[in-house]
């Protein structure tokens, strides 16, 4: 008997183990910083700045802070109910500005979707996740190209 129960101890422990990779994996991904997505445009910062500053609120960002001095943005989308009413998302950003030589910059933007998914359950906690998807970057990216050349 005593055998048995060896052996169901030592595979639990084996299975346990093969498992902890995985989870070690997923625990690095959710801590380990999203890559910037980059755009470079043959414009001087303090006009990337400003183009970039328009079309975030032509988006329908608000509370967009930050200076061209400063050479960063933040801002914060509106807020989305889900269908229900019971929870919310919304998308936070940040945006650099990196002056790569004499009118050339580079625009660096990371995106993260906040969501709550029902008010009740969660104690006011949210979960965070970097925006994956290409559509809203591809969006700014092409708006501030348009606002550049329309200077």
């Amino acid at each position: 008997m005593s055998n048995r129960i060896t052996i169901f101890t030592l595979i639990a422990v084996m299975l346990g183990l093969s498992g902890c990779e995985t989870i070690g994996e997923r625990l690095q991904a959710r801590f380990t910083p999203e890559p910037p997505r980059v755009k470079l445009f043959t414009s001087n910062y303090e006009q990337v700045f400003a183009a970039t500053k328009q079309m975030l609120a032509e988006m329908g960002f608000r509370s967009i802070r930050g200076r061209a001095s400063s050479r960063k943005l933040t801002g914060v989308s509106r807020v989305n109910a889900n269908d229900a009413l019971s929870g919310a998302s919304q998308i936070s950003l940040k945006v650099e500005f990196i002056e790569t030589m004499p009118g050339e910059t580079e625009m660096q933007v990371w995106m993260t979707e906040v969501v709550e998914d029902q008010y009740t359950q969660s104690g006011g906690y949210a979960t965070q996740m970097p925006v994956r998807g290409d559509l809203l970057y591809n969006m700014l990216f092409r708006g501030v190209e348009l606002m550049l050349k329309e200077d």
